[in-house]
């Protein structure tokens, strides 16, 4: 069986792209389910959406929003993810696309088409904050779960110029039960805390494990990671903050666990 070369693909997408006719931009995405797992409408994991999907959507980015937009309704998710990260470039360079319109791919059905999107725009938004600022401010704070999901992967690049915003943003996600909302929630917060806001979320979780019902998942995953090791103190105080909790005796040992692996023994 001839090896499918994803290289090959992107290269006739950009041929196509650079034509600009419709027909052969149309041909060369049928191209793309010449690859199994989108053949199959399988999930994007990380690597796939690193090595074909994002360079796919890049290259999409030149052609028109409205050349774009029927792509959001294509069956293939993989076809869909591709429009969302090039919708989510033009968006943050201020061409042909609302905040409205990249709010659909925001809230699709398949978590790769999201992460798409939210990857895209955590990728290359830093150098236009002020467009992120106001999909944070409406998606964490929106009825969908999917949408609060696609936002906490990208809000971590707003760490360094709007560190208090984030963080008050976040605040009101400690009772969130949505599974893709706390997974990424707990990857946010990491990023976050890695990037110079470990003081900023030590005090969201003193805040939270204060609460009757804390969300004692996200804190403790969270607090097992490396970056925690530098706050032994902090982290105890918020450890038996949680003790009260029905369901945190296994998370807190693991969490313990995590931390004795990296030399930091904590004794509660």
């Amino acid at each position: 069986m001839k090896k499918i070369n994803t290289r090959e693909i992107l290269n006739d997408i950009k041929a196509a792209v650079r034509l600009g006719h419709p027909e052969a931009i149309q041909m060369a995405l049928e191209g793309i389910f010449a690859i199994p797992r989108v053949a199959a409408n399988g999930l994007a994991d990380a690597s796939f959406l690193a090595q074909f999907i994002l360079p796919a959507g890049e290259i999409l980015a030149r052609l028109p929003a409205a050349q774009l937009r029927p792509l959001l309704e294509h069956p293939s998710a993989a076809v869909r993810a591709i429009c969302a990260s090039a919708l989510a470039r033009r968006y943050l360079l201020g061409k042909d696309v609302s905040p409205q319109e990249i709010r659909t791919p925001g809230q699709d059905a398949r978590s790769d088409v999201r992460a798409a999107l939210g990857v895209t725009l955590r990728d290359v938004g830093e150098a236009a904050p002020e467009r992120l600022l106001p999909l944070m401010d409406h998606w964490l704070k929106a009825k969908s779960p999917r949408l609060r999901h696609t936002a906490l992967l990208f809000i971590p690049i707003l760490a360094e110029s709007h560190a208090d915003a984030i963080i008050r943003h976040i605040h009101p996600l400690a009772v969130d039960d949505d599974r893709d909302v706390r997974a990424a929630l707990v990857d946010a917060l990491q990023t976050l805390a890695e990037h110079g806001m470990a003081p900023a979320v030590l005090e969201l979780f003193s805040h939270w494990s204060a609460s009757p019902t804390p969300n004692v998942w996200v804190i403790t995953r969270t607090l097992s990671h490396a970056w925690a090791v530098e706050y032994p103190q902090e982290i105890e105080s918020i450890l038996r903050a949680l003790q009260s909790s029905l369901e945190s005796e296994k998370a807190i040992h693991q969490t313990l666990e995590a931390l004795a692996r990296r030399g930091v023994h904590i004794n509660l």
